[in-house]
């Protein structure tokens, strides 16, 4: 087992990895920065931003996602706030390589 890379995009701990359902080229990150990331995978030059999800008011502890038949993204996040959010990603809006 080897790091093929490394990424950075959060500015605190981050507190959750997750795959996507639906896409192996996606993944989803959490932090203590009050965020999660939805990242995708490029096997060039590794793992992109494609969107930063705000709102919650303390640490994001965890995230799950699914890429809908539609194209877009479910995404269910749950912080320290107490809150669980239900976001909808619209991956037209990223372009094509989303």
């Amino acid at each position: 087992m080897r790091v093929l890379h490394t990424a950075g995009g959060h500015k605190d701990e981050v507190r959750s990895v997750r795959c996507v359902s639906g896409d192996d080229r996606l993944l989803i990150s959490t932090s203590s920065d009050h965020t999660a990331i939805v990242w995708q995978i490029n096997e060039e030059i590794g793992p992109q931003v494609k969107c930063i999800l705000s709102g919650h008011s303390a640490a994001v502890s965890v995230a799950c996602a699914l890429k809908r038949r539609e194209g877009d993204l479910l995404v269910a996040t749950t912080s320290n706030d107490q809150d669980v959010r239900i976001w909808t990603v619209n991956t037209e809006s990223y372009g094509s390589d989303f």
